[in-house]
């Protein structure tokens, strides 16, 4: 038995056979992690293979196929990790460094040098702001106590300065006076005139 499309309709409510849009394969956006990920498996590779010979941490990997900034030591370092891991994988290394831009909002730092920063993308979807499905979320416990921004090791530290100066400062002075006084002598004999 066959089910046309008006007998799904008949089956099942609320089903309209003339609205259904069918997409196919290229109908979906994909995201350089998938990409990345596509042509890592179709190469054999698994994340430790391209670590060893790439040379790059898998927590770069991750952030590069994440699209997210925040996995990175400094933003100098994600045009070069992203266009390395694009080369390895025989990848255009400037489209993906592009794409990677668009996904994760990164400006790049020639474009902040030459003066023509992009407008920044939002992410595409909301699931990433959630902290519970994005562990990359940290919440940060705002303080506002009198001493939050006073640094005891600092007051320490001033001082330890404070009495190593003021100690060669006592220690030079009383040298200095020591070598300055004239001690007179008497000697036996008495002033010839």
């Amino acid at each position: 038995m066959s089910l046309t499309r008006k007998k799904i309709g008949k089956i099942i409510p609320g089903f309209h056979p003339d609205k259904l849009e069918l997409k196919g394969y290229d109908s979906y956006t994909v995201t350089l992690g998938d990409k990345l990920r596509g042509e890592r498996a179709t190469l054999g590779k698994t994340l430790e293979d391209v670590q060893k010979e790439t040379r790059l941490r898998i927590e770069f990997l991750l952030g590069i196929e994440n699209a997210d900034i925040n996995a990175f030591p400094a933003p100098s370092f994600i045009a070069g990790y992203v266009r390395s891991y694009a080369t390895h994988l025989n990848l255009n290394p400037e489209e993906c460094f592009d794409q990677f831009c668009k996904e994760s909002g990164f400006i790049g730092l020639q474009s902040e040098i030459d003066g023509t920063k992009r407008n920044k993308v939002v992410k595409p979807t909301k699931l990433l702001d959630e902290p519970i499905l994005n562990p990359q979320i940290r919440k940060k416990k705002i303080n506002s106590g009198l001493f939050n921004h006073f640094s005891f090791s600092g007051l320490f530290s001033l001082t330890a300065l404070l009495f190593l100066i003021l100690g060669l400062g006592y220690g030079g002075i009383t040298v200095l006076n020591e070598v300055q006084k004239v001690n007179l002598s008497p000697i036996n004999q008495s002033p010839s005139i």
